[in-house]
């Protein structure tokens, strides 16, 4: 049963007409399941005035609806009236108000949670860093300088220089307003396990050296927060691409020793092989790997076990640690924290390879977009006049 109705949008209106959704009737869907779509002949105002009179006790309902008014009043909604007596006049022009995930920046401004947070500061205020972070993303979407520039992929012996995912300085500044948003708040944004995948993922892919995020989660829980400040927004404009540096199509074999292993290899642990250490397995292409997969997801629990009793040791074991990145990855998989999922262990093994190599050749981290325009073997010319101006800003 959905509450779906076909006034919502034209798209809307279409994609229930493409389904042939029944309103007084049951239907089935294109699995074979049969569904019921009550409301969708009725209006916003239908609506609205089904709860005022459910409200004023006109119709019994399981409910009075009086916490249902009193959000969509504090949230500042217009455009339809509540049709009930005087008692309702309180709640009248509720229903544009707009409700979703607090973080959602598919809207430029959420004007309903600024609303309901002014309306009752003491009700609501305790969301206004929730606000601020929304504001801060949805502000800094089109921020390029934010950005890594970098690709993640080596392409027909290249990689491509343009702006593409958020770069490891804005990766750690997200984390730190996340977690000083969760503590000044309570409400729950990165719990420990999301905490562990965060790091795991930044290792894995040579964004930051192993335990980076903990080292976040650790300050914030000493106290160094720092919450979002107030930027202003971003205009969208086209994506910057510099261009590809050439690293060939022999890029794999790269290594430094014949004796040097590489990718989802852990030398240390294989070393204990006979007792607790793992077994090795040959994939498809060869190359050989710990043979470690198993469920992706991180417990909850054993994250909550490794930040009380092991976090500490890490931190102080690890300190500057900067020679090969992806060994933080490989530790939460040599102390069961984490496992490849099912049939992804060649392509984690890729991942961690190709890693390992960035860092070899300083293309890992934190890249500056005018230094890597320095080394480009081929330069997007529709974007020459944009860097070079960029090159002599900073120069100046």
């Amino acid at each position: 049963m959905t509450g779906v109705r076909r006034d919502e949008s034209v798209a809307r209106a279409l994609s229930i007409a493409s389904r042939a959704e029944q309103a007084l009737s049951t239907w089935t869907d294109a699995d074979g399941r049969l569904r019921l779509s009550p409301l969708l002949d009725w209006t916003a105002d239908d609506v609205w005035t089904y709860l005022g009179l459910c409200n004023a006790g006109v119709i019994d309902a399981y409910s009075d609806f009086e916490e249902t008014m009193r959000v969509y009043q504090a949230a500042g909604g217009s455009g339809c009236v509540v049709v009930a007596d005087a008692e309702l006049e309180k709640h009248s022009k509720p229903c544009s108000s707009r409700f979703g995930c607090w973080v959602c920046t598919a809207v430029r401004e959420d004007k309903s949670l600024h609303q309901m947070i002014d309306s009752d500061p003491a009700r609501y205020g305790y969301m206004r860093p929730l606000a601020a972070l929304r504001d801060f993303i949805a502000n800094t979407q089109y921020d390029w300088s934010r950005r890594q520039y970098v690709g993640r992929t080596i392409e027909n012996g290249h990689i491509t220089i343009a702006a593409d995912t958020y770069s490891p300085h804005m990766l750690a500044e997200l984390l730190r307003y996340a977690l000083s948003v969760q503590r000044a708040t309570g409400v729950e944004v990165v719990n420990p396990a999301q905490l562990l995948a965060i790091d795991a993922r930044w290792s894995q892919y040579a964004i930051a050296p192993p335990f980076a995020a903990l080292r976040i989660w650790s300050d914030v829980e000493r106290g160094l927060r720092c919450l979002p400040p107030a930027v202003r927004r971003t205009p969208k404009t086209p994506v910057p691409r510099l261009g590809l540096i050439h690293v060939g199509d022999d890029w794999n074999d790269d290594v430094q020793s014949d004796l040097e292993v590489t990718g989802l290899r852990d030398p240390m642990w294989e070393l204990y092989g006979e007792s607790c250490g793992p077994d090795l397995r040959t994939l498809s292409n060869g190359r050989s790997v710990v043979d470690v997969e198993g469920d992706s997801e991180i417990d909850l629990e054993d994250a909550w076990l490794f930040l009380d009793f092991e976090m500490d040791r890490m931190l102080k074991d690890r300190a500057g640690e900067d020679q090969d990145w992806t060994n933080g990855y490989r530790t939460y998989v040599s102390m069961g924290l984490l496992r490849p999922a099912k049939g992804s262990t060649r392509r984690v093994d890729e991942i961690l390879r190709r890693s390992q190599w960035r860092q070899r050749y300083g293309l890992h981290g934190q890249q500056d977009p005018i230094a890597l325009d320095r080394r480009l073997t081929v330069r997007f010319p529709q974007q020459a006049t944009l860097f070079d101006d960029a090159a002599a800003c900073s120069e100046g």
